[in-house]
């Protein structure tokens, strides 16, 4: 997905500048508005994004434009947002990962972050290297007059909503997301101004820096990619584990990736399988819509499990209503940069921790007579 959305966004960019630019024809509108939706719906914060892009064009040709391409554009755009708003709902409610509300430091550490990546947002090296990238990429734009505005809009005022937005109590920056859109328009931006530098020094400076990056790209890359954590952490599980073992994941996009793996692609439909505790957002939404509603749209999850083998998967943070044998082994499967708690309706002794690429850990525990009923995140290289 990752992949797929820098294309989309570029296009959706482009797109929106030709109808404006060159003219409202039937083709480029319908590669507009058809970009435009398949991005919307590629991920849940997706309209986010798709507005900024927008925007961008719009401001960047709107004295070019001819009145007609205005008015044609406009009334697309319109059409547009009404095809996209059935995410808005799922965008405001949804709180499937604890994000951390950011604070004025985050001004520094969201654009080093968009380049350091999210496996490196806690190393202070990476996020150095990634703050001097962003700046001088920004700098390289800041020189092209027509590169400014899509600069400025993207990716500098989508970094400044998203963390009004958040600082309002609605985390929503997630480096991979962010980079994936907001990162090509940086390098474009960067390479225009470089292009039509006169001067020797900016454009020695731009080699420099794609020779640097160049050398720091193996090493970087090693560290910033983990490969296929969720594959073999659910691996390790599925054979571990035994008929009446239970694997508890308070994660909610983390159960996806376990179940997809240790049960297989048909584990369930995620609306039907999800944690029987509402959070606050989703309880105040089906209190407005009503239960007649809800129940139509199937709001309410059916279950907070799944079973193959023998074994139960359960999702989300409460698991007290399940019980298992003296002789069963609970499994819980935490990601190292979200601290979940799990509750279990009996005392557990642990008994060893696995770390899978110091991202996924999965903890085994027995019931016992005496000891704690609730699960914390392992601390990171505990293991037994």
């Amino acid at each position: 997905m990752y992949s797929l959305i820098p294309a989309l966004v570029v296009m959706v960019w482009y797109c929106n500048r030709e109808v404006l630019r060159v003219g409202a024809s039937g083709g480029r509108v319908f590669a507009m508005l058809l970009f435009q939706l398949v991005l919307a719906y590629t991920h849940a914060i997706e309209i986010f994004f798709v507005a900024f892009v927008v925007l961008s064009a719009g401001l960047e040709q709107h004295r070019n434009a001819s009145r007609k391409s205005k008015i044609t554009w406009l009334c697309s755009q319109i059409g547009a947002g009404l095809c996209m708003l059935p995410l808005v709902v799922p965008a405001l409610v949804r709180g499937t990962e604890p994000l951390p509300v950011p604070s004025l430091i985050n001004f520094v550490l969201m654009p080093a972050q968009l380049i350091s990546g999210w496996a490196l947002s806690n190393d202070v090296a990476g996020l150095i290297g990634g703050g001097v990238v962003f700046v001088a990429l920004l700098a390289f734009a800041l020189t092209h007059r027509a590169a400014r505005i899509m600069v400025v809009v993207i990716p500098c005022c989508v970094l400044v909503a998203a963390l009004a937005i958040g600082s309002l109590g609605k985390p929503m920056f997630k480096p991979p997301v962010f980079t994936a859109n907001v990162v090509p328009f940086l390098v474009l931006s960067a390479a225009a101004g470089v292009v039509v530098a006169n001067r020797l020094l900016v454009r020695g400076a731009a080699l420099g820096l794609v020779l640097i990056l160049a050398v720091a790209t193996w090493p970087w890359a090693g560290r910033l990619v983990s490969n296929g954590n969720f594959e073999v952490a659910a691996r390790y599980v599925r054979d571990a584990a035994k008929p009446g073992d239970l694997v508890i994941v308070p994660g909610l996009s983390t159960f996806w990736g376990v179940a997809r793996y240790a049960v297989g692609p048909l584990w369930g439909k995620p609306l039907d399988v999800m944690p029987l505790k509402d959070n606050a957002q989703w309880s105040r939404l089906k209190e407005r819509l009503g239960a007649r509603l809800v129940s139509f749209l199937g709001l309410d999850p059916g279950t907070d499990m799944v079973e193959a083998r023998g074994v139960r998967y359960v999702v989300g943070g409460d698991a007290s209503r399940h019980q298992v044998s003296p002789q069963a082994t609970v499994f819980v499967v935490h990601r190292r940069r979200y601290p979940e708690q799990v509750s279990v309706g009996f005392s557990v002794a642990a008994r060893k921790v696995t770390w899978f690429e110091g991202d996924i850990s999965v903890s085994a525990f027995q019931s016992a007579e005496q000891g704690p009923r609730t699960i914390e995140n392992p601390p990171y290289g505990d293991g037994r």
